[in-house]
């Protein structure tokens, strides 16, 4: 969100720096393209975080059904 952020507001003082710059034409491709970067570097720490999840689950499974069973 924050890379987003960024790229709005450097756009915004693009537009505002280059008035003839179609401020839409190039905001919408390169919103996206930013928004996939972000997405593919944030990808491989979700999925490490999802798989220590996962690995903790029985255990906390377990753990879970011994205090319901009192």
């Amino acid at each position: 969100m924050v890379a987003l952020l960024l790229t709005n507001v450097a756009l915004g003082i693009l537009s505002r720096a280059v008035p003839q710059l179609n401020a839409m034409m190039v905001s919408f491709p390169l919103s996206i393209g930013v928004g996939l970067l972000m997405f593919s570097v944030s990808l491989p720490i979700v999925a490490s975080v999802v798989a220590g999840w996962m690995n903790e689950m029985p255990g906390s499974v377990r753990e879970l059904l011994s205090h319901l069973s009192l």
